[in-house]
């Protein structure tokens, strides 16, 4: 199963599936009336979430963050996330992502274990 692609390149083996929560989220209109009464409309649908990614070695991390500035458009990161929840979908989405270094463990020169968390959410 695909959990996530930038461009045609399956990231999934990267990922941490107990870390994996990605979902979407509906974005409303929301409005009272002369009665207080709420009212609600979903415009749409939002991704968002985050997962862990880990690298065996620098190698591995550094072809990553070339393949990410590959998929940025300005800003937004291009990707594809499978979307659970109401969807159970391979989604293409536009996010504004955060990479946030977890840890780095260096074994020996060839092997150094890095776990960043990437957070994305659809524009």
């Amino acid at each position: 199963m695909i959990l996530a692609k930038l461009g045609d390149v399956d990231i999934t083996n990267y990922i941490n599936y107990t870390s994996y929560k990605v979902s979407s989220e509906p974005v409303y209109n929301e409005w009272t009336d002369a009665n207080y009464s709420k009212h609600r409309d979903e415009v749409r649908r939002r991704v968002n979430g985050s997962f862990d990614l880990a690298f065996i070695t620098d190698e591995q991390y550094n072809d990553f963050i070339a393949l990410l500035n590959d998929n940025k458009v300005g800003n937004l990161l291009n990707i594809k996330v499978y979307v659970g929840s109401d969807i159970n979908a391979l989604v293409d989405c536009y996010c504004y992502y955060k990479m946030s270094l977890q840890s780095r463990k260096e074994a020996n020169a060839d092997y150094i274990v890095t776990i960043v968390t990437m957070d994305l959410e659809e524009r």
